[in-house]
């Protein structure tokens, strides 16, 4: 299946999509030079590169990025799929045409193929750590195989369009069964048929993102996180951003990037989603996955509760928790103060209103 977004103008949507894929990249890729000598970044639906306004998209941003980079330049291959073959050809020049292009180590790889239920086999034995990009315009081509094929080895991470308007009208649909079975595995169908029987709106809406997640997780694929996106001038959502990673680091990283990127609650709460500008004083915030609902209160509960009775340094029990909640590392700090100050927690001596990695935490 090929890119069939319209490429005239860049919509705020896309543009937030770039920037989460764009910074994660840089991100992922400074790390993992340091221990490798050869990462990839694959994009299978890679589109023009360059809108008709001018203005640049993921591929031509990510090859920017990998040339001015001299570590990237050496040790990251560029691998870009583009089925339609007008965007094939504007792509494969809008890249040729960069400045440094020449100096890449590895020359970046085109191909015009479709994305089939057959392409991860293509990709199963790659021995090398990569980020994909995976941005269908509907849901042909995306498939459990495709996700676990780029997201079963450490450093080796996944995100993909998840586009809930169309699939959620295709679940039930019989002539697309084989495209479900694929998305889902069996096994998840099937449950998910039951759970969404007389249910609408909202709680449909958990109920499919959440079976989505439970069959990535079941595919050896533990940490996710969903980007949610709603249309332009409506309650509804449109579609998600999703990405998959076995690597807490790696989940911990894209947590900030959409925590910082995201919309914010009254309480400067990031609730992970995008709203269009001219919609903001309208919206009503929507569930995504369960883990994503908590108030800063809950989770300063749910921290008594979990840790009841046990100790250990700041920095530990950040890295051992921070993947079971929506909240991020200054927070966990944050609610770590107001326990201290209700006196729920203990900690040894440390300098006033600070919560360093190494203070010992005690919880009563």
């Amino acid at each position: 299946m090929s890119s069939n977004f319209n490429f005239e103008e860049q919509k705020e949507q896309s543009a937030i999509k770039t920037e989460i894929v764009t910074k994660y990249f840089n991100a992922w890729a400074t790390i993992l030079v340091k221990h490798f000598q050869k990462i990839a970044y694959v994009d299978l639906f890679a589109g023009p590169g360059i809108y008709e306004d001018g203005n640049k998209s993921t591929p031509i941003i990510i090859t920017e990025k990998v040339i001015k980079n001299s570590e990237f330049a050496k040790k990251t291959l560029l691998y870009f799929n583009e089925m339609n073959p007008e965007y094939y050809q504007r792509l494969v020049t809008s890249v040729s045409q960069l400045d440094g292009i020449n100096s890449l180590t590895f020359s970046p790889i085109f191909h015009k193929k479709e994305v089939t239920y057959e392409t991860p086999k293509e990709f199963s034995n790659a021995k090398i750590p990569c980020f994909c990009f995976l941005d269908p315009s509907g849901y042909k081509g995306l498939s459990l195989n495709l996700i676990s094929a780029f997201g079963k080895d450490s450093g080796t991470d996944v995100i993909f369009f998840f586009n809930y308007n169309d699939i959620n009208r295709a679940i039930t649909n019989s002539k697309v069964l084989s495209e479900m079975l694929e998305l889902f595995g069996e096994k998840h169908y099937k449950l998910l048929l039951k759970k969404i029987q007389n249910q609408h709106g909202q709680n449909r809406e958990s109920i499919v993102v959440n079976e989505m997640a439970e069959a990535i997780r079941d595919i050896g694929i533990p940490h996710l996180l969903p980007f949610r996106f709603k249309f332009a001038g409506q309650e509804r959502t449109s579609h998600y951003l999703i990405f998959a990673s076995k690597n807490k680091t790696a989940f911990s990283i894209m947590k900030d990037i959409m925590y910082s990127i995201g919309e914010k609650d009254f309480n400067n709460i990031g609730k992970f989603e995008f709203i269009p500008s001219c919609d903001k004083e309208h919206f009503q915030q929507l569930s995504i996955i369960d883990l994503f609902t908590t108030t800063f209160e809950d989770f300063k509960r749910y921290l008594c509760e979990q840790y009841h009775g046990k100790s250990m340094s700041v920095k530990n029990l950040i890295e051992q928790d921070i993947t079971n909640t929506k909240f991020v590392r200054s927070q966990y700090k944050d609610a770590l103060k107001q326990l201290e100050a209700e006196g729920k927690i203990y900690c040894n001596s440390h300098k006033k209103n600070s919560m360093g990695d190494n203070v010992f935490v005690i919880f009563q």
